[in-house]
């Protein structure tokens, strides 16, 4: 590893050491107001000690992503092993376990102070102190997004700074590119992020208006329509890319989205064999197919929310009406599947419908 890396691994943990030594006086005043005067026992505000540490995070994401851009900037090389212990320091200084039980301490530091002026009873009194779970709860959505800012924020700053590195380990989605004419290509590499999608290859002709299709590791499907292309050639060893502007479909647009697709390819004996593999076949068991279709339809009526339940059924409908058309195309049908909001029981009807084409 490099002496760079190095020193900038020794520059986060000084960032992190000295948050935490700006935190502490805050955190001790706070702890000064416990007392019992005039017969009356004197707690500090538990929100405000959760709002210190909340702070806390928060500024050391901002404190880190300033050096990161700093650093970036004047770098020649980054490397995928510099990348991956760059990534284990950020779990490490946000890891939850360092920030969770804060306020559980802080609050045992209060009950043994009262034990001292002999009140017994002030731990049963904040037993159930519904501040602990609050801050909990705030404290991993504000890990989780400082995480994801930083590790947006670095892919963006070595893009814009034409940083040459091994760029294969930011590329960590899966993606299917859907052409407007129908052809697809899936499993594509490619690093997806707030209105952008970034994707390392040149062999494939994007355009305004095709669909974008991300399958997440915990089953759920996400849709993009692509605004502007963003092709950048090879240059000086950073190899062609797209950096696409995108815009995120909601349940109704992906659906909308995917039946231009199928207008354009369909049709009575309607084929799309521009040099690429036809996709439209014919399923020779329809009669399984629709029993398919028909537990999807029972499952979303159980599973999925009624705010979201409408725009699936409505998918579902475009889905049996391309198997009760006898040449169901199987780009269409597998990209109007990714639509689907998903649920366990769902996610398994829909690997079945999908082994039928």
């Amino acid at each position: 590893m490099s002496e760079l890396i190095n020193a900038l691994l020794s520059k986060l943990q000084a960032i992190d050491r000295a948050c935490e030594e700006s935190a502490l006086p805050k955190i001790m005043a706070l702890h000064l107001q416990t007392r019992f005067e005039a017969g009356r026992f004197h707690m500090p505000s538990f929100q405000d000690a959760s709002q210190i540490w909340l702070v806390l995070i928060k500024e050391k994401e901002s404190r880190i992503t300033n050096e990161l851009e700093l650093i970036f900037s004047s770098v020649a090389y980054i490397g995928e092993t510099e990348l991956t212990a760059l990534a284990n320091c950020m779990v490490e200084i946000f890891s939850e376990s360092k920030y969770l039980n804060r306020l559980t301490l802080f609050k045992d530091g209060v009950v043994r102070c009262a034990q001292s002026y002999g009140l017994s009873s002030i731990e049963t009194r904040l037993g159930n102190n519904a501040t602990d779970a609050a801050y909990r709860a705030c404290v991993m959505n504000s890990i989780r997004a400082a995480l994801a800012n930083i590790e947006a924020n670095t892919k963006l700053f070595i893009s814009n700074r034409s940083v040459k590195m091994g760029f294969t380990s930011l590329m960590t989605d899966k993606v299917t590119v859907i052409k407007q004419s129908g052809e697809q290509h899936e499993g594509i590499a490619a690093s997806v992020q707030t209105g952008k999608i970034f994707l390392q290859r040149a062999d494939i002709l994007i355009e305004p208006g095709d669909i974008i299709t991300r399958s997440m590791s915990n089953g759920g499907q996400e849709t993009f329509e692509v605004i502007d292309p963003g092709f950048h050639e090879q240059f000086h060893g950073i190899p062609a890319s797209y950096q696409m502007r995108v815009q995120k479909l909601g349940v109704r647009e992906a659906k909308a989205a995917i039946q231009h697709v199928t207008y354009n390819i369909t049709g009575d004996n309607a084929r799309f064999n521009n040099n690429t593999i036809d996709n439209s076949i014919n399923i020779t068991n329809n009669t399984s197919a629709l029993e398919k279709i028909y537990e999807l339809r029972q499952a979303i009526e159980v599973s999925i929310p009624h705010d979201q339940k409408e725009g699936a059924l409505e998918i579902v409908d475009v889905i049996e009406s391309q198997f009760k058309n006898g040449t169901p195309s199987k780009s269409v049908v597998s990209a109007l599947l990714a639509g689907v909001p998903q649920a366990a029981n769902i996610a398994t009807i829909i690997s079945a419908i999908l082994g039928l084409l």
